[in-house]
């Protein structure tokens, strides 16, 4: 399951420049290469009175979670966990942070990283009593019984750190995953209940690796040809999907160190579910499928960006008349059993439930796969500000967009860099205003350069063509182009003078 995003309303500043990232925050240095750091204690800490309780299973981070009738989730429009009641539609702020990444939900406590101070904080959801562990940056991660495993992701262009953290001792271990370079556009980092598996990207091949939690050893699990043999990693249940420059599917079973041939003909997986793998068999905009299981069966459906898959359905953006389109789809028939035509600004899922935010609408949309039914509840008309194209571009909320003043006084080199910046940003709004009549850009997965330059190629009196020459925050980013819509695997784009106005004609591009 892919989404984009998911906390990127945080980050659009980085879009149109090359930004490296850092590690900083208190009392954590950056992690060893071929070792596991010496143990750290964690002195500013607060630490409860003990409870004598059992230690829990494995509990995973996420970014919604379903409790007790009501909707736990991380508001992409603001970054502050939210809750809402399902039947009364009510909803509250759980804690006044922003949060860092996703969060993790046990027996009424959330646990979670600031996103402005990257402090571990864990919030009591029914009276708001707060703690404060210590300064580490969570984005994803799992809880074991009293220690905290997880990772930071945001340190793009950087080999990935992970952490574990002991709630009872107040101490903390970290590891630099050799190989796995941070970036913002692909899962190459997995929690299964007993290991953590990530992609190591080495000089002519790439290898699935496991790290155990108990003692951060690292096995291979597998090896493929090509440093973008296998480029990112999906998670069913506990166990790991991942296809390779063979385009076969593995598996590789939780608690089991080896990999499994699942199926056959795959050169990318889009999303798992209890009805098998939806995949893609030959390079180009996904616009067709396939729906595949280990006995060989698999069927053609129609494609487009999977927003979550569960049981037998899945929802899906995709293109409809011409227009961006939310779908529900019933399997193994593939009957759509809704659409709505709107414009998405983002969604939050933790495969079963979703939540939908809607660019111009006054509702959050929420779906029940398992039951394919929709409810919506109320919220503020998410609306966008009109401003100058520099404040456009500075924008870190994700509620802006061009004002018509400053599309009218702009050149075509100033929209071309624009548009650019909403591509990366997948800010589907501004994108509708960039167009020329008549034309759209199909939704699209996840795609964040770390920077893209616009040369101009060809000028003519009403009419101009620029190159899009992209940099990435790993050299594996490279691998989605051939999956994106042709505009941006072609790196080409195309404007017209329409009404006074510079557009973007995607049928030229």
């Amino acid at each position: 399951m892919k989404k984009r995003s998911l906390f990127c309303a945080l980050i659009f500043m980085f879009i149109c420049v090359s930004v490296s990232g850092l590690f900083s925050g208190c009392g954590r240095g950056e992690p060893s290469e071929t070792q596991v750091s010496s143990e750290s204690t964690a002195s500013q800490m607060t630490i409860p009175p003990e409870k004598n309780e059992e230690p829990s299973g494995p509990v995973a981070s996420c970014e919604l979670e379903y409790v007790d009738g009501s909707v736990l989730f991380v508001d992409p429009t603001d970054r502050l966990l939210k809750l809402i009641d399902v039947t009364s539609g009510n909803s509250r702020e759980v804690s006044g942070r922003t949060v860092y990444g996703e969060f993790i939900f046990e027996d009424g406590t959330v646990w979670f990283s600031d996103g402005v101070t990257e402090e571990l904080v864990s919030v009591d959801i029914a009276d708001g009593t707060e703690t404060v562990w210590f300064s580490l940056p969570m984005s994803r991660g799992i809880k074991l019984g009293n220690v905290l495993i997880f990772a930071d992701e945001r340190s793009w262009g950087k080999d990935t750190a992970v952490y574990k953290y002991d709630i009872q001792k107040g101490s903390w271990e970290n590891r630099r995953l050799t190989g796995n370079i941070s970036s913002p556009n692909r899962e190459t980092v997995q929690f299964g209940s007993e290991c953590l598996w990530y992609i190591s990207a080495k000089t002519g091949k790439s290898v699935v690796c496991s790290l155990d939690y108990s003692d951060f050893g690292v096995e291979t699990v597998f090896t493929s040809d090509g440093e973008n043999g296998v480029f990112e990693l999906e998670l069913y249940g506990w166990d790991l999907y991942f296809a390779d420059s063979g385009k076969n599917v593995y598996r590789v079973r939780d608690g089991v160190g080896e990999a499994e041939e699942f199926l056959s003909g795959a050169l990318r997986v889009y999303s798992v579910s209890s009805e098998g793998i939806f995949y893609q068999k030959s390079y180009g905009y996904p616009s067709k499928l396939y729906l595949g299981n280990n006995a060989g069966r698999n069927v053609d459906v129609k494609g487009g960006i999977i927003i979550a898959s569960w049981g037998n359905r899945s929802l899906f953006r995709r293109i409809v008349d011409g227009e961006e389109s939310l779908v529900m789809v019933k399997y193994p028939e593939d009957t759509v059993v809704y659409s709505r035509e709107c414009s998405v600004f983002d969604t939050v899922t933790n495969g079963r439930y979703v939540l939908v935010f809607m660019n111009e609408s006054r509702y959050i949309y929420f779906f029940d796969l398992e039951t394919g039914t929709e409810e919506y509840f109320d919220m503020p008309r998410l609306e966008r500000n009109g401003v100058s194209l520099e404040e456009y571009m500075a924008d870190t909320t994700g509620l802006s967009c061009p004002s018509l003043v400053a599309l009218a006084n702009a050149t075509d080199k100033e929209i071309a860099d624009t548009f650019v910046c909403a591509l990366c940003r997948n800010d589907r709004y501004t994108l509708d205003l960039l167009l020329a009549e008549g034309e759209y850009v199909a939704p699209f997965d996840r795609f964040m350069p770390m920077s893209v330059k616009t040369e101009r190629t060809v000028t003519g009196e009403d009419s101009v063509k620029y190159g899009l020459v992209y940099s990435f925050y790993a050299p594996s980013d490279s691998v989605l182009l051939p999956y994106l819509p042709d505009m941006l695997r072609k790196g080409s784009l195309s404007l017209v003078r329409e009404d006074g106005f510079w557009k973007v004609d995607t049928n030229a591009s």
